[in-house]
C-alpha cells in the first residue's frame, strides 16, 4: 500500500512539471488503517472524498501545496483534516465549508491560505483545532463561530485573521493559547466564560473588542501581552480574586479601559509593562498587601491617576513604574524605605513639588534621607497601614527580663525577619523557619522597625529599645 501510494504520488508531480493541461491527480491520503480518503485535483479544483481520517503531512506540506488551487471541497465523510493539510495554498479563494463528519483540524491545515474570505463557521463536530491551524488567513472578514464543545484553542489558532464579528467562546473552554486570536479583528464585547482557567500571551493582542472587561474567577494567570494593544475597551477593567498575576505588557496601551484600577487581594506580582500607557484609568490604584514586587514602567503613562498606595509588602519597584503625571498623592505603608529596592527613576514624570508622599508615623526622617523619595517636597506622616491579606495578628513586644523581642506568631511559619535603624541599616537579619524569640542585647537603645516575612504575608512593626 505505501508503495503503491508513493507511486500515485511520484506520477501525480511528474504530470505536474509536464505542465499537462486540464490534467486529472489523484492522491491516496487516508491513514494506512480503515480509511480510504483521497484527494483529487481538476480544472483548479482540489476535492477530498472517501471516510475517514486524511494522513498527516510535513514541510513543505501536501504534495499538492504549490499547484494553482482556486477551489476546495471536503465532502462529508471525512473525519479529521491532516497538519499542513492546505498550508501555504494561498491561491485558494472563496469561502470554506468544513462538514460535519470532521472532528479535528491538525496544526497548520489552513496555515497561510490568505485567499479565504468570508464569515468561518467551524461545526460542532469538531473537539480539537492544533496550533496555528488559521495562522494568517488574513482575508477572512466575516464573523467566526466556534464549535460548542471545544477545550481548547491553541497556539496562533487565528492569528492575524481579521475576523469581523463579535467572538462568542463556548462555556466548555478552558484555556486559550498564545496569540490564538492576535490580530486587528472583532467588534463587540468579549465575554470570557467562567470555564477558561489560563490566558496565553499575546492572547487577544490588538483586538478591537469595546465594552468593559471582565476577568472571570475561574482564571488564575493572565499571560504576557494577553490584551496588549487593545485600544478599543471602552469600560471597566474588573479582575477576579482568583488572579494570582498580571504578565508583562499585559494590558499596555488599553487606552479606553476607564475608571479606578482595582487589583484583587490575590495578586502577587505586577509584571513590567503591565498597565503602561492606560491613559484613561482615573483616581485611585490600591496595591493591594498580597503584591511583593511591580515591575518596570508598570503604571507608567497612566496620566489619569491621581493616587496610589503601596503597601508593607512590597520589596521592589521597577524603572518608572510610577511615572504618571496626575499623581498628587502617593502612600508609602513600608515603615522603612530601605526594604524597598527601587529601579531608575521610579517618580520620573510625578510632579514633586505638587504631589504628596505619604508615610507612616516615625517615618518621615527616613524617607527624607532616601533616594528618590527625598525628592517629594511635601512628605506627611500619619500614613493608615493596608492590612495585610489574611494574616492573623501577629504581637511584637520586649521581654526586659531577657532582653529580647517576643513574637507571638501562633502558627504562621517566619521566614525572614529583618531590624532596620532609624537610617535604614539592617541591624539583623535571620531566615529561620520557625522563630519565637530574637535577642537585642547588643543593640543599643533607640528606635528600630522589625519587618517579619511569614507564610501569609508581611508584617512591619516599630519598636524602642531601652
Amino acid at each position: 500500500m505505501k508503495k503503491m501510494r508513493h507511486l500515485l504520488v511520484a506520477l501525480a508531480i511528474t504530470a505536474m512539471s509536464a505542465g499537462a493541461a486540464n490534467a486529472q491527480y489523484s492522491w491516496d491520503i487516508g491513514t494506512p488503517t480503515a480509511s480510504d480518503v483521497k484527494a483529487t485535483f481538476s480544472d483548479n479544483t482540489l476535492t477530498i472524498s472517501g471516510t475517514g481520517k486524511m494522513q498527516d503531512f510535513a514541510l513543505p506540506g501536501a504534495p499538492w501545496h504549490s499547484m494553482s488551487i482556486t477551489k476546495l471541497v471536503i465532502e462529508s465523510g471525512v473525519t479529521n483534516i491532516g497538519n499542513y493539510a492546505f498550508a501555504n495554498c494561498e491561491n485558494l479563494t472563496g469561502n470554506l465549508t468544513i462538514p460535519s463528519s470532521v472532528t479535528s483540524i491538525g496544526s497548520y491545515a489552513f496555515y497561510w491560505c490568505t485567499g479565504l474570505t468570508g464569515d468561518l463557521v467551524i461545526p460542532n463536530s469538531v473537539v480539537s483545532i492544533g496550533d496555528d491551524a488559521f495562522y494568517r488567513c488574513s482575508s477572512l472578514t466575516g464573523s467566526l463561530t466556534l464549535p460548542d464543545f471545544i477545550t481548547s484553542i491553541g497556539n496562533s489558532v487565528f492569528q492575524q485573521c481579521r475576523f469581523t464579528g463579535i467572538l462568542t467562546l463556548p462555556n466548555t473552554v478552558t484555556s486559550i493559547g498564545d496569540r490564538a486570536f492576535s490580530g486587528y479583528n472583532f467588534t463587540g464585547n468579549l465575554n470570557i466564560p467562567s470555564s477558561v482557567k489560563s490566558i496565553g500571551t499575546y492572547a487577544f493582542q490588538a483586538c478591537g473588542f469595546t465594552g468593559n472587561l471582565t476577568i472571570p474567577n475561574t482564571v488564575t494567570s493572565i499571560g504576557d501581552g494577553a490584551f496588549a494593544d487593545c485600544t478599543g475597551f471602552t469600560g471597566i477593567l474588573t479582575i477576579s480574586s482568583s488572579v494570582k498575576s498580571i504578565g508583562n505588557y499585559a494590558f499596555i496601551r488599553c487606552s479606553g479601559l476607564t475608571g479606578n484600577i482595582t487589583i484583587p487581594n490575590s495578586i502577587m506580582s505586577i509584571g513590567n509593562y503591565a498597565f503602561n500607557s492606560c491613559s484613561s484609568f482615573t483616581g485611585n490604584v490600591t496595591i493591594p498587601g498580597s503584591v511583593t514586587s511591580i515591575g518596570n514602567n508598570a503604571f507608567s503613562g497612566c496620566s489619569g491617576l491621581t493616587s496610589i498606595t503601596i503597601p508593607n509588602t512590597v520589596t521592589s519597584i521597577g524603572d518608572y513604574a510610577l511615572s504618571c503625571s496626575g499623581l498628587t498623592s502617593i502612600t508609602s505603608l513600608n515603615a522603612t524605605p530601605a526594604v524597598i529596592t527601587l529601579g531608575a527613576n521610579v517618580f520620573s514624570d510625578v510632579n514633586k513639588n505638587a504631589c504628596t508622599l505619604k508615610v507612616p508615623t516615625g517615618s518621615k526622617t527616613l524617607y527624607e534621607a532616601a533616594d528618590q523619595w527625598k525628592a517629594f517636597y511635601h512628605i506627611e506622616e500619619g500614613a493608615t497601614a493596608i492590612e495585610n491579606v489574611e494574616i492573623p495578628s501577629i504581637t511584637i513586644y520586649p521581654n526586659p527580663v531577657q532582653d529580647e523581642l517576643k513574637i507571638e506568631n501562633g502558627e504562621l511559619k517566619i521566614k525572614n525577619v529583618q531590624i532596620f535603624d532609624l537610617s535604614g541599616k539592617i541591624i539583623l537579619h535571620s531566615q529561620l523557619s520557625i522563630l519565637h524569640s530574637i535577642s537585642v542585647a547588643n543593640m543599643p537603645q533607640g528606635i528600630y522597625f522589625i519587618r517579619i516575612e511569614t507564610d501569609r504575608g508581611i508584617v512591619t512593626k516599630k519598636f524602642i529599645k531601652k
